[in-house]
């Protein structure tokens, strides 16, 4: 019954409102103070929001696989359909432990790198407001191409063996909820049926 499945969602809702709550003042936190607390602290609260995600997505499965499309209410199939994709709560704890720091270590580097001037190594160029600031104002073709590859050698050097780990572990992750990888899981988000010819035009 449909109102089972609005049960169900309610129920769903009221504790994730508090998990989710949680998971993204860590990252907050963590991201507007770059410490190796907050850095334990919010790769615990990930961990926290996994393994509540685990429990009522397992749920949501045990009690409707097989039975959700005979549901007409097209909002109430789309949230219990979310709650039903695990993500990375798919992994093995350690995985999912491998997972959430690698996310957090790639923050890291995204907001820490500097761009130093030519024959400085003070005054460098931080992403925001420096390195932001000289690509959308400055119309220096030698500064913006200066500043372009220092953010590439400062910044995508080193995320690049950690993003390949990184898709490597979310690839993994998404293909039991059904997806072939990653990327199809993020371009289901979108309602259109012809998203992949309308991006390939």
């Amino acid at each position: 019954r449909s109102s089972d499945l609005l049960e169900f969602a309610n129920a769903y809702n009221d504790t994730a409102e508090i998990i989710m709550f949680n998971s993204v003042s860590a990252s907050w936190d963590y991201n507007t103070n770059l410490t190796d607390y907050n850095q334990k602290k919010q790769i615990n609260a990930s961990l926290l929001e996994q393994e509540f995600s685990e429990a009522w997505g397992g749920k949501a499965k045990e009690l409707y696989n097989g039975t959700l499309e005979s549901f007409k209410d097209p909002k109430l199939k789309k949230i219990i359909k979310s709650i039903q994709t695990l993500g990375a709560s798919n992994l093995p704890i350690n995985k999912r432990e491998e997972y959430n720091t690698i996310l957090s270590q790639m923050d890291n580097i995204y907001s820490t790198s500097k761009v130093c001037p030519p024959n400085q190594n003070t005054s460098c160029w931080s992403l925001d407001p420096d390195l932001t600031d000289i690509m959308a104002n400055s119309r220096s073709y030698k500064k913006l191409l200066y500043a372009w590859e220092g953010w590439h050698n400062s910044v995508g050097v080193p995320l690049r063996s950690k993003y390949e780990a990184f898709v490597k572990l979310s690839n993994e992750a998404y293909k039991p909820d059904g997806f072939q990888d990653t990327g199809v899981y993020w371009r289901s988000w979108y309602d259109s049926s012809s998203y992949e010819r309308d991006r390939k035009s």
